[in-house]
């Protein structure tokens, strides 16, 4: 998670969506992974955003910010 954290903090939104992928390849049900890199695809490419929350927003249906970003 950190990898990701420091590569958006330098503008590097390739690397930052590949380590969160990478994170939950192995965490899939990391929350904040979830929540950042549902944020990121929301501001770069948002028509991504909603296919990549949906399973999680039927799998966290108590979470209002997982289902606010959906």
């Amino acid at each position: 998670e950190r990898s990701a954290v420091a590569a958006l903090r330098a503008g590097d939104v390739a690397r930052g969506e590949a380590a969160l992928r990478q994170l939950l390849s192995i965490e899939p049900n990391n929350r904040e992974a979830i929540v950042a890199l549902g944020n990121l695809l929301l501001s770069v490419r948002p028509h991504e955003a909603a296919a990549f929350l949906g399973p999680y927003a039927q799998s966290f249906p108590d979470d209002a910010e997982i289902q606010q970003l959906y």
